[in-house]
């Protein structure tokens, strides 16, 4: 089950990603672990209560987001996160870019890998990102691979 969650925690960074062009991401993967996830799916409750667990830490050393909170919403894991700029630090048009570059490295990355693409293909991940000031910054959705 860790070996899964180790998984889920790293690619939810990549809803924070740069507005330019999408940063390529050097990921290991425990092939031995992966084909076991890959046969069944991770309790959508334990996933969403150990990120739940994380709140107020960052996603990692280099993440400009925050985990605020993670839950169960139906079938689905929903995710909410704080980015470290405050709203005047978008405009509108990177407002835009940081929404579609996110949810285009999300699904990217979540899709690639076999035991992820079934989790998302199993539940769905949602997720909400708000600047440091409360604002919302974008939501990103991946519900299929």
């Amino acid at each position: 089950m860790l070996h899964r969650l180790a998984l889920l925690a790293p690619l939810a960074l990549l809803a924070c990603a740069p507005t330019g062009p999408a940063p390529e991401v050097e990921m290991t993967v425990d092939s031995e672990g992966a084909a076991q996830a890959a046969s069944t799916s991770p309790q959508l409750t334990a996933v969403a209560e150990a990120l739940n667990a994380r709140q107020g830490t960052s996603l990692s050393a280099e993440s400009d987001l925050t985990i605020t909170g993670a839950e169960a919403r139906g079938n689905q894991l929903y995710m909410q996160f704080r980015h470290n700029q405050p709203a005047s630090a978008f405009g509108p048009a990177a407002r835009e870019s940081y929404e579609i570059v996110a949810a285009r490295t999300l699904r990217q990355n979540l899709c690639a890998e076999p035991a992820l693409a079934r989790f998302v293909d199993t539940y769905g991940l949602a997720a909400d990102i708000t600047t440091n000031d409360g604002q919302p910054l974008a939501t990103v959705a991946v519900d299929d691979c």
